[in-house]
């Protein structure tokens, strides 16, 4: 398969063909994207603990905790082929967790038979080769580690994810509602088949994509799994499946946005659910003219640790 595009977008190998048309991609050299801000540079005195077992992760724990005082908890999850390092830059919070007060977890999927690290998030992707990971087990682990050392806020408890980061953000809210209470989903999709995720509870869900993302696209797709395609749904499909399983009755256009500083105007378009329950929300932003890899101003992606933040699971 075709490996030219998307080595630093978040896919890679046997996703070549389907993410990038064959080829097409018109701004995806071998190497990682050039992001404005790289991962934080904690302070030394900041304690950082060590969770994950054999796929260890660094906690980052802001100068600011106190033990006893609940603080909440994000994990980040990395795309196809990059990693927690590049999570936490690309969305700013390798910095914003300092500044912010939150701990931070930034973990590494495993590596496949092409070498490119991934989660098995939802059926399309990105268990490419059929390993069968149990990649919920273990993050699931990675909290419950985290949780018997730290004062972790059991209802901020936060999921953002980055292309097949954003597929196992919601794989885990699907199947582990009462875990988590809200979703950032940078160019990610949940899955398909509505049967395939029924929550036990509302988690509240921020849907963010580029209308010209070659890699998972805007509309929806598919990627080759060992060989057969497997559809994903478009962004909207995505947000309406949360949408409903929330209890949401409707939705309604608000205010343009900017985000992307490269993108003339304000290029981001509002969507939010309506008639949710109380202190639930799903939300679409849809960043017309943005790729894949959205070079997020510094105010955007401060912006979405707001959203975070602003909703505790209710």
């Amino acid at each position: 398969m075709v490996r030219t595009c998307l080595a630093w977008l978040g896919l890679a190998g046997p996703l070549a063909l389907a993410a990038c048309g064959g080829g097409d991609d018109d701004a995806a050299p071998d190497a990682r994207p050039a992001v404005d801000a790289e991962p934080g540079t904690p302070d030394a005195r900041v304690p950082r603990t060590v969770f994950g077992g054999d796929r260890p992760v660094t906690l980052r724990v802001p100068t600011g905790y106190v033990e006893g005082t609940p603080t909440p908890l994000v994990l980040a999850l990395h795309g196809y082929s990059v990693d927690g390092e590049f999570m936490e830059g690309y969305t700013g919070f390798g910095t914003l967790f300092e500044t912010e007060g939150f701990l931070l977890a930034a973990p590494n999927g495993t590596i496949d038979e092409g070498g490119d690290r991934f989660w098995n998030g939802t059926d399309a992707c990105c268990d490419l080769f059929g390993s069968g990971v149990d990649d919920e087990a273990y993050l699931l682990d990675i909290l419950d580690e985290i949780a018997l050392d730290y004062t972790v806020d059991p209802d901020r408890v936060y999921l953002i994810g980055f292309s097949n980061g954003g597929f196992m953000s919601y794989r885990l809210a699907c199947h582990h509602a009462d875990r988590f209470a809200a979703v950032v989903s940078l160019a990610g999709a949940t899955y398909d088949d509505a049967l395939d995720c029924t929550p036990s509870a509302p988690v509240s869900v921020l849907q963010v994509h580029g209308t010209v993302d070659p890699t998972i696209q805007y509309d929806g797709g598919t990627i080759d799994v060992e060989g057969a395609p497997v559809t994903y749904p478009s962004a909207q499909g995505t947000i309406e499946r949360w949408s409903t399983s929330n209890g949401c009755t409707g939705s309604g256009a608000g205010t343009a946005r900017d985000l992307v500083g490269s993108l003339a105007g304000d290029e981001t378009a509002v969507l939010d659910a309506t008639g949710c329950p109380a202190g639930v929300d799903v939300a679409l932003r849809t960043v017309t003219g943005g790729s894949h890899v959205l070079p997020l101003s510094p105010d955007a992606r401060a912006s979405l640790w707001a959203w975070l933040e602003a909703h505790p699971r209710p």
